[in-house]
């Protein structure tokens, strides 16, 4: 059964309302080699900014799209990513390429 944690969601949501949250006070600890993969109708490049938080200097993101920004709503959305007829390609050969890479 798919798990979310509540206290994410509420951590989401304060933060969207810029509330200060705990959740990105640690991030510059991260040094380990990082992946960012957004749907660009999604979250897409707004995720990217915690990656831009991040001690790792190994960091690659891949943003998934088919339109311009000005149709993000009819994007790839972030279900696409494993849902979409061309996930296998456009999303998880990449994330396979990366990882043989590291």
């Amino acid at each position: 059964m798919p798990y979310q944690s509540l206290n994410e969601v509420v951590e989401t949501e304060a933060q969207l309302c810029g509330l200060d949250v705990p959740f990105d006070d640690h991030l510059q600890d991260v040094k380990v080699p990082v992946l960012y993969v957004g749907a660009a109708g999604g979250v897409g490049r707004y995720g990217e900014y915690s990656t831009r938080l991040l001690g790792s200097t190994d960091v690659t993101r891949i943003i998934v799209r088919s339109r311009p920004e000005s149709e993000r709503a009819l994007d790839f959305g972030h279900a696409d990513l494993f849902l979409a007829r061309d996930a296998r390609v456009r999303v998880w050969q990449p994330i396979l390429q990366w990882m043989q890479a590291h």
